[in-house]
């Protein structure tokens, strides 16, 4: 049995008295039953950091968001959405992350990108810009029949080379 993994590593300017609420709202148990994951699977770690300009706006520090494992992009980006409307934080915060497996398989690597506001989140993956690019079966391969149908294994299976 393969596992699947998440992992993100980005900051968000808080000043040190909003980072206490922010962490809750990150680290929190769901209560929602329409949320998929107990919670959003990451970590975070407080700095007083230097003081630095964001949009135009000083801040006096940042909260340091990792995931051990597996991150829930989803939850992370309503929570998100939820500390910028509770803090009125204007503008956009974005972060990548990067999709692992245990084992070998042909949708098992990639990653994307999101940016998140008080009103809307945006995201694309490695799949989907793929899928836009119209070469998505080409690198995945798709299944006919159980058997994966994409010219390197329809290769294999014939016993001639690819290039």
């Amino acid at each position: 049995m393969a596992n699947y993994y998440n992992f993100l590593s980005f900051t968000v300017p808080l000043t040190p008295a909003q980072q206490d609420w922010a962490i809750e709202e990150l680290t929190r148990a769901s209560t929602d039953e329409d949320e998929d994951e107990s919670d959003a699977g990451v970590v975070c770690e407080r700095s007083a950091g230097p003081t630095h300009l964001l949009n135009g706006r000083e801040t006096s520090g940042f909260l340091w968001i990792t995931s051990d494992e597996c991150a829930c992009i989803d939850q992370i980006c309503a929570r998100l959405q939820n500390i910028m409307r509770h803090f009125d934080i204007d503008g956009k915060w974005g972060f990548a992350w990067a999709q692992h497996c245990s084992k070998p398989r042909l949708d098992a690597y990639g990653g994307g990108a999101c940016t998140v506001s008080q009103t809307e989140s945006e995201w694309i993956n490695t799949f989907q810009w793929l899928d836009k690019q119209g070469i998505a079966n080409q690198w995945r391969g798709c299944m006919v029949g159980g058997i994966v149908d994409d010219p390197v294994s329809r290769s294999l299976r014939s016993g001639r080379k690819t290039d």
